[in-house]
């Protein structure tokens, strides 16, 4: 074996004997878990209907956008009922630079 693959043959060897250690300070961010299905309770679960309109206990985004990658800025009149149906539009308007896209979405008040 020449002298140059014994160096490399040396430099891997060294390099897995040595101890590895890795540091992470980072902040961890606080996590919501949701309660195992186990755990709910009949009276958690809820029923929507969406034949008298908007429900109380929901609401649609508005004023706010998501940012990169989707693009999407959340309008409250993007999101209609009729006929006991929700609709969700998503518009693209190409005079919008940023977040060329308006878009509906409908969320829950509570957890």
């Amino acid at each position: 074996m020449d002298i140059r693959k014994k160096a490399i043959a040396a430099a891997v060897l060294l390099a897995c004997a040595a101890p590895l250690s890795v540091s992470m300070d980072f902040a961890a961010p606080a996590t919501a878990y949701a309660t195992p299905a186990t755990e709910t309770q009949a009276s958690d679960a809820f029923a929507v209907d969406f034949k008298k309109g908007q429900p109380a206990i929901f609401e649609p985004s508005d004023g706010w956008t998501n940012g990169d990658p989707f693009n999407v800025f959340w309008h409250k009149d993007n999101v209609t009922f009729e006929d006991g149906t929700m609709q969700l539009t998503i518009d693209y308007d190409s005079s919008q630079d940023k977040v060329p896209y308006s878009g509906g979405e409908f969320r829950s008040k509570k957890t």
